[in-house]
């Protein structure tokens, strides 16, 4: 029984450093995960971002500006379909492959990447 537990948790740690280690993995399955988190990271930086976006664009319309917030969220909502449909062509040139999730993650991580990078100059630009 204990032969039983000790290879059990040998098994279950070496599963779960194979599965936190993306920078070395090889196996096509974990590198789509980990795009999938390398995504999700991002996505929630740029969602951070956006509320910066949206209170600067709060702030210009208490100014006097007038309508600032609404374009910015009617731009921010096109702009995710925009990057969904991108991507997902992206990821269709790679249709019924293992490699397509990580193609679609990859592509959803750099396009928010770079509207991040956007939103940041925008809410930054007074």
């Amino acid at each position: 029984m204990k032969l039983i537990y000790c290879t059990f948790l040998a098994l279950l740690l070496a599963t779960a450093a194979t599965a936190n280690n993306c920078d070395t993995t090889t196996a096509q399955q974990e590198m789509n995960r980990c795009a999938d988190l390398e995504f999700q990271a991002v996505d929630a930086e740029l969602n951070d971002a956006y509320a910066d976006a949206v209170a600067y664009a709060r702030e210009l319309d208490d100014a006097g500006a007038g309508g600032v917030e609404d374009r910015l969220r009617i731009a921010q909502r096109a702009w995710v379909a925009y990057r969904d449909a991108a991507c997902d062509a992206d990821a269709f040139l790679f249709d019924g492959g293992s490699m397509m999730p990580l193609i679609y993650s990859s592509c959803l991580s750099r396009l928010t990447e770079l509207r991040r990078a956007d939103l940041i100059t925008f809410a930054s630009q007074y």
